[in-house]
């Protein structure tokens, strides 16, 4: 007599596979279709026992993820701890370092001093330009026939959307698309 082997599929994977055979008569590699309200049933309920399994699953994910985003903060806590006081540290010194380089710089034109464990720099300011209405300054600049400026349009879609419905107008290098049966969207809601 012979043992038969052990069946180590889990239980789901039983219970589905069984499900499927007696669930109409056509073979289990059919393709299969909802004709009838009994089908629209079953379907239902395999939809129901997806999502509960899906949300055990994802509760369990999460309540890991939370424990390691508690880690992560923990952690994220220690290393801004850290780097206030390294900036403050390094802070303090830079600054006793540089008014030191300007007192040199004021008395004999000292730029930089270089030491063994690196150096002290100072370097003049350079010329540069502000900007209070950059609209203006383009303006200016196309009238003059001068390119330091460019003027880069924004489209306004929703507004553009709303006059050409409200007009009907044409408006070139614009089309007005309007939805077709395939941009119609289909849901299942299962009551719980």
């Amino acid at each position: 007599m012979t043992a038969e082997p052990l069946d180590i599929r889990s239980p789901e994977d039983v219970i589905e596979e069984a499900t499927r055979r007696h669930a109409g008569t056509a073979p289990l590699d059919a393709p299969w279709e909802v004709t009838d309200r009994g089908g629209a049933e079953w379907a239902i309920a395999k939809i129901r026992q997806a999502r509960r399994t899906w949300d055990e699953e994802t509760f369990a994910a999460r309540a890991s993820i939370d424990a390691l985003d508690a880690e992560q903060d923990r952690l994220q806590a220690f290393i801004e701890a850290r780097t206030v006081e390294r900036k403050q540290s390094v802070s303090f010194f830079e600054s006793k370092l540089t008014a030191w380089l300007r007192r040199l710089r004021a008395e004999d034109g000292t730029t930089s001093v270089k030491l063994t464990g690196g150096t002290v720099k100072s370097r003049a300011g350079r010329d540069r330009v502000e900007l209070w209405e950059a609209a203006d300054i383009a303006d200016q600049a196309a009238r003059d026939g001068l390119d330091y400026a460019e003027y880069v349009p924004k489209v306004d879609k929703a507004k553009l959307l709303k006059h050409m419905k409200a007009t009907g107008e044409k408006v070139p290098g614009a089309d007005l698309i309007q939805p077709t049966e395939d941009d119609v969207t289909y849901s299942v809601e299962v009551a719980e």
